[in-house]
């Protein structure tokens, strides 16, 4: 008995790991794309605005003096930068 369920679980595990994987390229694959299509500009220099409507990637060092705090679940954070995005979708 012992013998047929490790073959059950060595034969069920193949297809879980096939998923797993497939799961993982396809995430690779749409990170790597998107990496092509972003403009990547550097968050210190000045607004451009050449660059509206444009998937942009922007990177540099932050640095925050106040301190984060959050009422709601009674908290507070230093050296936190708190981010807001907003998305507007547009349907014609």
């Amino acid at each position: 008995m012992e013998i047929i369920a490790g073959v059950f679980l060595f034969f069920f595990s193949i297809p879980l790991m096939f998923f797993g994987e497939r799961r993982s390229v396809r995430t690779k694959e749409q990170i790597e794309k998107a990496f092509i299509v972003c403009t990547h500009v550097l968050a210190s220099s000045s607004t451009d605005s050449l660059k509206n409507n444009e998937l942009i990637f922007a990177e540099g060092v932050t640095k925050v003096d106040n301190i984060l705090r959050d009422d709601y679940i009674n908290c507070e954070f230093t050296n936190t930068v708190k981010l807001q995005r907003v998305v507007e979708v547009l349907q014609y």
